[in-house]
């Protein structure tokens, strides 16, 4: 059970990822996207978030405890073994598919806790608490949109899809403190499945008359379910792109929220941060 919960926090945090940035305005200069002939687009990314998760586990003396811990790109990165982040496209006139893919493998991810919060209030001893989860996470995204309004000045598409989130991963915490209290170590593995319906927005406002400077964004809401319970979400991105001869290079702020029944580990997750990408259009 605790696994699930840095689990789900791993999952969001190196990924759900940011099919925003093939927003269907992102295109070669000579491709016209709208002539209804069916045209693709292909982007590589790489997202980078900060990760603030509420967890909710039970130490092996039966002490139920609730820690809140952040963790910065700069404590995951270096254990990352293996990673891959890409999405695609198609479209014939005003309508769309797409799909993405994030995958991660992470060998040690570390935090530490100091403050507690139990049902008997708030509890910050001379206390510590580190947390230590391996995780493999796969996070596959696919779904449609209709362009629903268009000019020189950008589009709005409406979309939406599905995004199935599988996560295998192994935890371990360490109590420092006062004897009798919490249990001394807790370690556990799992899986989680996490499948969500999605609903939202996606497009691009121009910035300069030639169109080369653009601004993408997106922005959706997702409900679904775990192995435990029900699950919702919440999404968005702004950015900022550029367009060259042979496609884009863009830029953006990706949001990511996640919020879990009280039968899961995880009981709230939090994800944001920078995204750079380069998109291709033919």
């Amino acid at each position: 059970m605790k696994l699930l919960k840095l689990t789900k926090a791993g999952i969001g945090a190196i990924a759900i990822g940011a099919a925003v940035l093939a927003s269907p305005i992102a295109s070669a200069e000579d491709v016209n996207m709208w002539d209804g002939q069916w045209h693709y687009g292909l982007v590589v990314y790489g997202w980078f978030p900060a990760m603030t998760t509420d967890l909710n586990f039970t130490l092996r003396n039966g002490a139920t405890v609730a820690p809140s811990t952040t963790v910065k790109p700069s404590s995951y990165l270096k254990d990352l073994q293996f990673g891959a982040m890409g999405a695609f496209g198609a479209r014939k006139g005003d309508w769309n598919l797409f799909t993405d893919v994030i995958y991660a493998d992470i060998s040690s991810l570390s935090s530490r806790v100091t403050t507690l919060h139990t049902p008997d209030g708030n509890v910050s001893p001379p206390l510590d608490i580190n947390v230590n989860v391996g995780l493999k996470e796969l996070i596959w995204t696919v779904g449609a949109g209709y362009t629903v309004a268009r000019s020189n000045m950008g589009n709005l598409d409406i979309v939406g899809g599905a995004r199935y989130a599988g996560l295998e991963s192994s935890l371990g915490v360490n109590v420092f403190g006062p004897d009798g209290i919490f249990g001394r170590s807790v370690d556990t593995s799992d899986k989680m499945n996490i499948w969500t319906g999605i609903i939202g927005v996606k497009g691009a406002v121009r910035l300069s008359d030639d169109g080369k400077w653009y601004v993408p964004y997106e922005a959706d809401f997702g409900a679904g379910s775990s192995n435990h319970s029900s699950v919702t979400s919440g999404n968005a991105i702004l950015g900022l792109g550029y367009k060259f001869g042979w496609g884009d290079i863009v830029g953006a702020w990706r949001y990511l929220s996640y919020n879990m029944g009280s039968n899961d580990p995880i009981q709230k997750l939090i994800m944001s941060g920078p995204a750079f990408g380069a998109s291709f259009r033919w």
